[in-house]
């Protein structure tokens, strides 16, 4: 994942985590659900799922820019958030990662 997207070693924490919510997101041979399903009795929503370490945007808050300014902050996405319904961007210019 890491050398698809073009990310240092540093980054590998994300790549795991990420990793990790995708396969339980996915059916297995044996069983014909997804570990979420099993837990929860319900069928994940899949429907956000993006390539890790594609390009991604977040939009700026109308407080945090001026009428000219960029609207949007472009990111490479690190994986999705766990508390959110968000994703996590990683802004490559300060190694920052934020949810979106």
């Amino acid at each position: 994942m890491l050398l698809d997207a073009e990310l240092d070693n540093r980054f590998w924490g994300e790549a795991v985590l990420t990793a990790a919510y995708l396969q339980n997101r996915m059916t297995s041979r044996s069983i014909d659900k997804t570990p979420i399903e099993l837990f929860t009795g319900e069928k994940p929503d899949v429907g956000h799922i993006r390539v890790f370490g594609s390009k991604a945007y977040s939009l700026i808050s109308k407080q945090r820019r001026r009428k000219w300014d960029d609207k949007a902050e472009e990111g490479v996405l690190v994986g999705y958030d766990g508390n959110t319904k968000g994703y996590r961007i990683l802004d490559l210019k300060t190694s920052r990662i934020w949810i979106s």
